[in-house]
């Protein structure tokens, strides 16, 4: 009777071994996938946020691009009228030293 109930004793010790050593390697496992999942939402996240830098920097230059296109036009409409004046005072001055050279 001893001997039976050593033996059993000593059958559950290794079947409480074997879950146990079950139960580490799970534990184990279940850490490497969440390790596993956490890198992975991490470099999502990288790639997320490099798609929203790549797309504000591409609005940015557009919007400056705009800017720059709409400042362009400003000024040459302003060098425009410059020149137009210019030529105007151009005339004028033409004509009154042409007018004072004669009267002379």
């Amino acid at each position: 009777m001893q001997v039976e109930l050593i033996t059993k004793v000593k059958k559950t010790e290794e079947e409480a071994e074997k879950i146990i050593k079950e139960a580490e390697e799970k534990k184990r496992r279940i850490i490497e996938e969440a390790h596993k999942e956490y890198e992975r939402i991490i470099e999502e996240a990288k790639k997320e946020a490099e798609s929203i830098k790549e797309r504000a920097i591409k609005e940015a230059e557009e919007e400056a691009a705009k800017e720059v296109e709409h400042m362009k036009k400003k000024y040459l409409s302003e060098i425009k009228k410059i020149e137009e004046n210019a030529g105007k005072k151009l005339d004028s001055a033409t004509q009154f030293i042409l007018k004072s050279i004669l009267e002379e």
